[in-house]
């Protein structure tokens, strides 16, 4: 088996779609949503709901064009500012923000974490 070229993110680009498909997608057959998804969401909840972060606004650093956290993010913070890696992170938001037709669907992030309100 050949060992990939490494590729750097900041030069290469990330393939958002594939990474969004393999990992954070609803698709039961992935088998990485408990993982990826509800697990860090309800640990990003448990932090939130404890009190300590305090303010408006929240950063959000990620990579690509993961959304998954600021469903729960935002509960607790009137404003999110997203600082995105590149162009195709950026368009691939602007795409579910838009609700245009082949946007990643996070439906499924979104009815998990309608169960987790911040007690803020």
């Amino acid at each position: 088996m050949d060992v990939p070229k490494a590729k750097l993110y900041h030069k290469h680009g990330v393939n958002t779609r594939h990474l969004l498909q393999t990992y954070f997608s609803c698709d039961r057959d992935t088998g990485f949503g408990e993982e990826t998804l509800n697990f860090i969401m309800k640990k990003i909840h448990d932090v939130l709901a404890a009190g300590n972060f305090k303010g408006k606004t929240a950063y959000d650093f990620c990579i690509a064009s993961l959304i998954h956290q600021l469903y729960t993010v935002s509960y607790c913070y009137p404003q999110i500012t997203i600082l995105k890696l590149n162009d195709t992170c950026i368009m691939e938001l602007n795409k579910w923000l838009a609700m245009r037709t082949g946007a990643f669907d996070w439906t499924h992030a979104h009815d998990f974490v309608k169960g987790l309100p911040c007690s803020r």
